[in-house]
């Protein structure tokens, strides 16, 4: 008896020393492989986003396959050019407003040094004006135009891939559907609900802190209402660092306090509202992932992803628990990914 409890331990630390391994070697691969592999998910998420459009091009307004085709890659390609034109504008508008910025820094950093002096302490020796000035300008331009160009690298990357898995698609009718392997459309069905209901939450949220940021005159305030809607992707954090990010600019913006405090109080309530009341309630249990999962998820993909992982990690993380559900002895560890633990 005690031999056949030996040996099951053994068995048991054998298969988690195996899963252990197995999971570093995925790990390596998929940072290895990175390149690739983000533009590829990036653009199997657009394929599930626009499918339906196509889909309702073909069959309720009857449209050639060439035609609905075309159509769907044009209404890509303008998202695509809306994308780099808003990129271009932010990061042109904001050098050429640089040295304006640079006094009002300067301003603020003066007055807290002179506070900081009538309070007894020793600031004389800090030359804020000169370290200030020393921030070397041109070469975050310059990595900033590498990263623009390197993003519009990726962005073509996803193009091409979502060339290829619509081209590559069949026109679905009924018929097909119903024939359609049943894990692909459990897969298409909650990750297409999640994206969708992403998109139409986030893009609430980013329109009623626009008109706010806009009421507000704060400068920059469609940029800042554009990270509010990308990085609402982002699960839990992605809103934390979208009300952060204004608080720089409206601290050397405004001197009334009220305003700077608004800045950070209102979308932080309509995030909140949002993100935690409504958001759950159009999602309801269709990816039945536990919050703490989530969070595991989210560190996981950053680390092997970086910042286009945190963005993917919550469907990518969803596809596998289904796939776990689905297959023979993986249904352990879909209950566990969602939070029900069997004794």
């Amino acid at each position: 008896m005690n031999d056949e409890k030996v040996w099951l331990t053994e068995t048991r630390l054998g298969i988690w020393s195996v899963a252990v391994i197995a999971l570093v070697c995925i790990s390596v691969a998929l940072s290895y492989t990175r390149a690739i592999l983000i533009p590829f998910i990036f653009s199997l998420f657009l394929y599930f986003m626009l499918l339906p459009l196509m889909r309702s091009l073909r069959q309720k307004f009857n449209c050639p396959r060439w035609l609905a085709l075309a159509i769907t890659f044009m209404f890509v390609f303008m998202i695509i050019i809306s994308l780099g034109l808003f990129i271009t504008t932010t990061v042109k508008g904001f050098f050429e407003g640089y040295e304006a910025y640079q006094n009002k820094v300067i301003i603020v950093f003066e007055q807290i040094k002179t506070n900081l002096s009538a309070q007894g302490y020793n600031v004389e020796a800090l030359d804020i004006e000169d370290q200030i000035k020393k921030i070397p300008v041109v070469d975050i331009l310059k990595n900033t135009g590498f990263g623009v160009l390197n993003f519009i690298g990726k962005l073509a990357l996803v193009f091409i891939f979502l060339l290829f898995l619509f081209t590559g698609t069949k026109t679905q009718s009924a018929e097909d559907e119903r024939v359609t392997n049943e894990l692909l459309i459990e897969i298409d069905r909650k990750i297409r609900q999640y994206l969708i209901t992403k998109l139409a939450t986030s893009t609430v949220t980013a329109v009623i802190v626009g008109v706010f940021l806009f009421s507000m005159n704060l400068d920059f305030a469609f940029a800042f209402t554009v990270l509010v809607f990308v990085l609402n992707f982002i699960p839990t954090v992605g809103s934390v660092i979208a009300t952060i990010l204004p608080i720089p600019v409206a601290l050397i913006q405004y001197e009334n306090p009220a305003y700077i405090v608004s800045i950070v109080a209102i979308p932080t309530v309509v995030q909140f509202c949002i993100g935690n009341l409504i958001e759950p309630i159009l999602l309801g249990d269709s990816l039945k992932l536990h919050p703490v999962m989530i969070l595991i998820s989210l560190m996981f993909w950053t680390l092997i992803w970086g910042i286009p992982g945190a963005f993917i990690a919550v469907p990518i993380t969803a596809v596998i628990k289904i796939i776990f559900e689905k297959i023979e002895g993986g249904k352990a560890i879909s209950n566990l990914m969602a939070g029900q633990i069997q004794n």
